[in-house]
């Protein structure tokens, strides 16, 4: 039986966060994280105004990164 990671479920469970909320997942400053959101590092959509991203894509994102570095997307490192 193999666990599965909470962290990075992309199931049920998949929150919307504001871009506040977004960057305080990611642990990076609301500055850092407009900057990675201009470079296409992950989608965003907008409700009532206000910036929304998914929690499955910033994991998506973690992840990329994780694994190997930039994903083609934004700047080149």
């Amino acid at each position: 039986m193999t666990s599965i990671d909470p962290y990075f479920n992309e199931g049920e469970d998949n929150p919307v966060f504001s871009a506040r909320e977004a960057a305080a997942y990611l642990s990076v400053s609301k500055s850092t994280f407009h900057k990675l959101r201009r470079n296409k590092e992950f989608p965003v959509s907008m409700f009532m105004g206000d910036l929304r991203v998914r929690r499955s894509d910033l994991n998506r994102f973690i992840r990329d990164h994780l694994e190997g570095g930039n994903t083609g997307k934004g700047r080149d490192n």
